[in-house]
This record gives C-alpha cells, sequence and structure tokens, in this order.
C-alpha cells in the first residue's frame, strides 16, 4: 500500500484465500480500521490482513505508535452469528 492509501494490483497475490473468504466478511475493512484506531488514535497503519485463524475470520491490523513500537491488532471480520 502507497502512503496516500492506494493499493495496486500488483500488491494484490490472487491466489490468495483471502479472495475466497472475502464473501464471509460481514465486517468491512473500514470498520475494522476505525476499531483500531479508536483504540490506538495516534498510531498509523503498517498493513491490514484478513487472516483465518481456526475456522475464524479476522482483520489483523499492524499499527506503529508515535514512539515506533509495533502493535498488532486483532479485529473480527464476520459477525459472530454470521
Amino acid at each position: 500500500m502507497a502512503k496516500d492509501g492506494t493499493i495496486k494490483i500488483e500488491d494484490v497475490d490472487q491466489d490468495d484465500d483471502d479472495i475466497q473468504n472475502a464473501q464471509k466478511i460481514s465486517v468491512p475493512l473500514p470498520d475494522g480500521l476505525t476499531q483500531a484506531l479508536t483504540q490506538h488514535p495516534n498510531a498509523t497503519i503498517e498493513s491490514i490482513e484478513l487472516e483465518d485463524k481456526d475456522g475464524v475470520l479476522y482483520w489483523e491490523v499492524e499499527l506503529k505508535d508515535e514512539q515506533g513500537n509495533d502493535i498488532e491488532f486483532d479485529v473480527p471480520a464476520a459477525h459472530s452469528d454470521d
């Protein structure tokens, strides 16, 4: 992802399982980012990935705080009743 927030097509792995899991997402990416940044308001986003952990989908958001510390934050990508 570029500093301006754009994602280039070459940055997307077309064979990734995330593409198949995308149909199961019920918590949109902007909502997940909002949750992460609400808890860490002065952090910057380093990366975002859709992860499957034991059959549960999560947005794995990696942040960097003002002191340069790395923060990994998991946000559910699907509601528990989905």
